[in-house]
């Protein structure tokens, strides 16, 4: 059973990595970018991993976060992003107890939760909807690609009230 413990600097390496195998970003260029955004680690943020041994299975952030550019998109604390190494991912194991854990780090600290996720990840939706997350609404939001580009995908705002 994975432990799932908060982030360090130490773990830049293997969340780089992690960031490759599941998303295509080249760990070699965000590296030092992970390891400087988990050496100022504040009380708008958190990064959880999940461990087994001395491997790295999967990290989870959460943030308090105001998106300018989208006012349909409330201000509060996102659940945003849970990934996991391909051979670790639906076993309903690795992302589950990161979304708990971040759901425990947040629980007296705000009364609602948000996530957004593509309209196509209907695993995520499927895994945050099994912790009592509602559709609130649809929309179009930019996205980053690891090339750097970007494009505009179709997303849902999930809510949970703590």
């Amino acid at each position: 059973m994975p432990q799932i413990r908060p982030a360090s600097p130490d773990d830049a390496a293997a969340i780089a990595r992690i960031d490759q195998l599941c998303n295509g970003w080249p760990a070699e260029r965000i590296r030092e970018r992970i390891r400087e955004s988990l050496e100022q680690l504040s009380e708008d943020w958190a990064v959880f991993v999940a461990e087994d041994g001395q491997e790295l299975l999967g990290y989870a952030r959460c943030a308090r976060l105001e998106y300018k550019a989208h006012p349909q998109l409330p201000e509060g604390w996102y659940l945003n992003g849970v990934s996991v190494v391909p051979q670790h991912r639906r076993k309903g194991i690795v992302a589950s107890r990161l979304v708990q854990r971040r759901l425990e780090y947040l629980q007296g600290r705000e009364d609602t939760v948000y996530y957004f996720t593509a309209k196509s990840n209907t695993a995520s939706q499927a895994l945050h909807e099994g912790f009592g997350f509602v559709k609130d609404i649809e929309l179009e939001v930019p996205q980053r690609k690891p090339d750097l580009s970007v494009s505009h995908q179709s997303g849902i705002l999930y809510r949970l009230y703590l």
